[in-house]
């Protein structure tokens, strides 16, 4: 028994030392793996953390190059646009110099005084040219004062070297401005021009008269002959046509070793008249004669220093042939 007692003991301690030894190997592989973990879970991190930090400063730079370039180029288009806004007020004053020289700014009938001389040029209005700037440009330079520089007036001028002609579509809806704008202009060149020597026939088949508005009074007054009473019937209407047609047989035949007859005004004292033709509503009350005598002013018209205004309403149908006429 007692020899199984020993026997058996040495098996319990040999059983327990190879379990204690198993439990040694364990807990030390453990501590390996954990060490061996915890390692390189380290290298990782640390990897991780110069990677992400050498991304950071390289991505600085970059940024800080990109700011740099940003901010020179905004500035050269800042320095660029200034200088177009300070070249722009540069026109601008000059331009208000040439208007007050043509006297943009003294329209007042009140202290009006036939001239005496002919104008080489007479400002008849404005062509308005407007502006957009982005707000971007109104944040970025908020000293600049942005209203003077959203529109610029140009001098709308008539060279008295040269017949004016104009060709005016309308619609209903701007009739009056239209024809309140041709008043203007004819209004203009009377206050501009030396008395009586220009006159205007007014054909008007539409309105019978009615569009001369203010200019009414010229064609009322006896012994005034700028303007006189408006054509508005068919009869009428080739009678003054044919009044200038005859006009330009005259002044040809005088002109015929001269030129123009604003070449006749600058080389001899005795001035002949210019003359202003305003046709309202064309084709309306024109035909056969009248449209005849009318080919040939048109024909002439630089020559003789004749004046064109015609008005068309824009859904007014016109035959070929008289197309052709307002072509020239």
């Amino acid at each position: 028994f007692s020899k199984i007692s020993g026997s058996w003991r040495d098996a319990v301690c040999k059983y327990c030392d190879i379990i204690g030894q198993g439990k040694s190997y364990i807990r030390k592989s453990i501590a390996d793996t954990n060490s061996f973990y915890d390692s390189s879970l380290k290298k990782i991190d640390s990897d991780y953390h110069e990677a992400l930090q050498n991304l950071k400063e390289e991505q600085s730079k970059q940024i800080e190059t990109v700011k740099i370039s940003f901010t020179e180029k905004r500035n050269k288009v800042i320095e660029h646009y200034g200088l177009l806004l300070a070249s722009k007020m540069d026109f601008n004053h000059a331009l208000k110099s040439y208007r007050s020289s043509l006297g943009a700014e003294a329209d007042s009938w009140v202290k009006y005084r036939p001239s005496t001389n002919f104008p080489s040029e007479i400002m008849i209005g404005d062509v308005l040219q407007e502006f957009q700037f982005s707000d971007v440009c109104r944040l970025s330079n908020p000293d600049i004062l942005w209203d003077e520089y959203e529109s610029i007036k140009f001098p709308f001028v008539m060279n008295f070297f040269a017949p004016l002609n104009l060709y005016i579509k309308y619609s209903e809806e701007n009739h009056d401005l239209v024809f309140s704008g041709i008043n203007a202009i004819l209004l203009r060149i009377i206050s501009k021009m030396p008395i009586n020597c220009f006159h205007i026939t007014y054909i008007d088949p539409v309105a019978r008269g009615s569009n001369l508005k203010r200019l009414k009074v010229l064609s009322e007054l006896n012994g005034c002959h700028i303007c006189g009473k408006p054509a508005a019937n068919r009869t009428d209407i080739a009678l003054r046509l044919k009044m200038l047609e005859n006009l330009v047989d005259e002044l040809s035949l005088t002109l015929a070793t001269v030129g123009t007859v604003y070449d006749y005004n600058k080389t001899y004292n005795d001035k002949m008249d210019y003359h202003i033709l305003v046709l309202n509503d064309f084709p309306n009350g024109l035909e056969g004669p009248a449209l005849d005598s009318l080919e040939v002013i048109i024909n002439n018209a630089h020559k003789c220093g004749i004046s064109i205004i015609i008005t068309q309403k824009d859904d007014e149908k016109i035959e070929h042939g008289i197309s052709d006429l307002i072509e020239k």
